[in-house]
């Protein structure tokens, strides 16, 4: 018997359905049975013995501390005496690191406001507190790169500031520093 469910027949569906949780239920086995495979420990070392320095017989056991798989050669044992006429006679002076030294960036740093191109002037907004002193260059940035140099003439309101463009172009919203 078919059924119609807007517009579409219910077998149809069904059938998708059990296409779709045989999909799903074979991805989930799958990956059970893969993270099984993977989580069983390896009882055996890679390798049955690893070969010792020229004329000393193999190595069969590992430290506990390395695997047996990456374990270093032993080397054979030397006497005190032996060891003591080895070493080294210069001794190592640990290296001074120099002091850091950190300095405060005191760049003043502000933005075009507003440009007049006829009367070739600029007004600047700057942080409270920080404004630049009258007859000061100024330099203006533009993605990074200068457009015009700026000498600020007056007046000053606020965190507001007037200066003359000396040489180049300003838009509104570019950069200002006094470097």
């Amino acid at each position: 018997m078919e059924m119609w469910i807007d517009g579409i027949r219910v077998r149809v569906l069904t059938q998708s359905m059990h296409v779709s949780k045989a999909v799903w239920f074979s991805c989930v086995w799958l990956t059970a049975a893969m993270m099984a495979g993977c989580s069983t420990p390896k009882t055996e070392p890679l390798y049955s013995e690893l070969p010792g320095p020229s004329g000393s017989p193999a190595i069969t056991e590992a430290p506990e501390s390395v695997p047996s798989a990456v374990a270093p050669p032993s080397r054979p044992v030397q006497p005190a005496a032996a060891q003591e006429a080895q070493a080294p006679t210069a001794t190592v002076k640990p290296v001074e690191k120099p002091a850091l030294i950190v300095t405060p960036d005191t760049t003043l740093t502000g933005a075009v406001v507003s440009v007049n191109e006829v009367g070739r002037f600029v007004v600047l907004r700057f942080p409270l507190g920080r404004m630049p002193t009258e007859g000061a260059p100024l330099y203006v940035y533009r993605q990074g790169l200068k457009v015009a140099d700026l000498k600020v003439t007056g007046p000053q309101k606020d965190d507001h500031t007037v200066a003359d463009i000396a040489l180049g172009e300003c838009r509104v919203n570019d950069e200002v520093r006094d470097r």
